[in-house]
Order: C-alpha cells, then structure tokens, then sequence
C-alpha cells in the first residue's frame, strides 16, 4: 500500500459510514418523533355504550385492541350507561362523541328535537325475546295473561313488551308487571316473576345453554320487528368534523367485521378488558350477537347498512305506540354516507 494514499481512502470511507449512520440515525429519530406526534395530535373520543361491559363491547373492543382506531389517528375511550336513553343523551349533549345504543329510543329522541344521527346499524333485528321457565305453561302471548312479568318499565324493551300486547290482543290489564331495574334473569329461575324480556342470545347462553327448561317468545316472530343497537353521532360532528365521523366509522366497520370472522379472539380482547366476565358465557352471547349483526340485506350491503323500508317500519311501530306524536322526515336520522 503506497503511503498517504491508503490512509486517504480510509478517511473517505470512515467520513461515508458516520454520514450514512448520522442519517439513519436521523431517520429514527424522525420516525420516532412523528410516532409520538401522531399519538399526541390522534383525535380523542368517547363512545358512550348503552349498558354495563358484555358481549356487546367486544365489537367495538376488538378494534381497540387491534388499532384499527390508532391507524386512522383516533384515540378511543369507551364508557357505560344505564340505557339507552341515557346514552343518547349524553351524545346529543356534548359529553361523547359516538354511542352504541338502541336505534328506536334514537328514533324517539329524534323526534323530540335531539340532533342525533345514526350512522351504522349494529343488531339489525330486535333480537327481544320473552323468557319463562317451562314449568309456567307460557308458550303464546295470551298465556301470560294472569301471570308476572318482570320489566325495566323505562327501557325500550318494556316499549317493545307493550307493542307485543297490543298487536297480540294479550290484555296488559291482566299482566302483573313487576317494576326492576335492568333484565337480570335471576327474577324468574328464583320464581319472583314468571316471564322477562332480554335479548334472546342472553337467555340462550344464560338459561338453555345451562340446562335449565325454558319457553321463549321471539317478539320477531309476533310482529315486533324494528332496528336495534346502531352506532350514532350528533349533527354538530358531522358538520364541524365529517373527516373525524367517516374514520371512526372506518374503523368500526373494520372491527366488526373482524369480530364476526374472529369471535374468540373478540370474547379475549373484551375479558382482558373486563376480567371480572366469564369467558364461556360471553362466547356464547358474542354468537348471539353475532346472528343479529348479519342478514340477508348485511350480506349484500355490507355490516352496518340500513335501509329505508326498515326504518320505515320501525318508524310505523313507534308511532303506534304513541311513543311519537309525529313521524319525521327519515333522512333526519340515518344516512349511509360514512358507510365504507
């Protein structure tokens, strides 16, 4: 090696390698920098969920847990309401930005003045059944005529009850209805009551899955037939922040997609979540709920969709009941148009 000329090349390689580290090292810098931006500039929401942690949750869970949020720059943080109604109130107020709630007590709210929105139908039945135990000898509407009925009386399933009665020509006179709180199942396996209304994949993983010898009514199969849970905003948002409604969407679509293709793994993300659940009877519900996400109008729309006939019909019930005192213009309270 000829002196000062091997030296030379060497200074020139060295000078390369630490230029090419520096800029690696600027690059991660970089990355990380824009990683942390990203975290802190991500939109913060809340969605308000219409009950207390279950099965419910996990479609929503899932794509927490997955990032299906995160990768469309949204921070999510999910909070529990007694009901529905409570539920709407809180997004038409301002204190969430999103709920998972009943699409009928959303209707009601509509129709009083609330500006709120539905975006996406979760539970595209009703998916209420009326539950007693074999021993009672209930087995159509008119049975229940002399006995109990355990009921959250505020609840959009007790609406639903009410609508059963009427177009069965069961006589609620001669029903005992007993006022409670929530739909606990202990009311008729301790014999308190002698029917209930729930949803019906509670009862299925609660009641028949465990051996017990059970009657159940589908309201569905009695003319009850409307919109459940759904996922909605205010006006407002959609106005001020359509960009931020149509990525939350995004990312819901996604998650429950996800949960239906992978409900294990759901049922995991909702106990690591919620530990004090029990595993087996979550599953069971998630399938459940699961069967009221899908049909035949689902398989070709797409999870979420509605339809305006549907809407109609739920519209038409309420109504009915008295539960509006005027039907509105339907494009008031759902749209399509954050559907992926």
């Amino acid at each position: 090696m000829v002196p000062g000329i091997g030296r030379e090349m060497v200074m020139k390689k060295l000078y390369s390698y630490v230029l090419i580290s520096c800029l690696a090292a600027l690059s991660i810098i970089g990355n990380i920098a824009t990683a942390s931006a990203s975290k802190v500039n991500a939109d913060k929401v809340t969605l308000q969920m219409s009950w207390f942690p279950g099965a419910e949750f996990a479609p929503y869970i899932i794509g927490i847990e997955k990032g299906f949020y995160r990768d469309e720059g949204i921070e999510v943080r999910v909070a529990v309401a007694k009901g529905s109604s409570l539920a709407t109130k809180l997004v038409g107020n301002g204190n969430a930005e999103f709920a998972n709630a009943a699409a009928d007590t959303a209707l009601i709210a509509r129709a009083k003045g609330m500006p709120l929105k539905v975006l996406a139908i979760e539970y595209q039945g009703s998916g209420i059944s009326i539950f007693s135990m074999a021993k009672t000898g209930i087995k159509k509407p008119k049975d229940l005529e002399g006995k109990s009925f355990a009921s959250d009386i505020e609840s959009m399933k007790h609406t639903q009850f009410l609508a059963f009665c009427k177009k069965n020509g069961v006589d609620i006179s001669k029903v005992k209805v007993l006022s409670i709180k929530g739909s606990d199942l202990k009311y008729i396996l301790s014999g308190e009551a002698d029917a209930m209304s729930t949803h019906g994949f509670k009862g299925d993983a609660l009641l028949r899955q465990k051996g017990y010898k059970i009657n159940e009514m589908k309201l569905s199969d009695y003319g009850i037939d409307m919109y459940n849970k759904g996922l909605l905003t205010r006006d407002s948002l959609i106005k001020d922040n359509p960009d931020l409604v149509r990525r939350f969407v995004r990312a819901t679509i996604k998650s429950w997609n996800y949960a239906v293709q992978h409900p294990g793994e759901a049922v995991d993300a909702l106990i690591a979540m919620y530990p004090d659940l029990k595993k087996s009877d979550e599953m069971l519900e998630m399938l459940g709920v699961i069967s009221l996400m899908q049909n035949d109008y689902t398989k070709k729309h797409g999870l979420g969709s509605q339809s305006q006939e549907r809407w109609e019909k739920t519209q038409d019930l309420l109504y009915d009941q008295g539960l509006i005192d005027k039907k509105i213009d339907l494009k008031e309270i759902f749209t399509d148009e954050f559907l992926p």
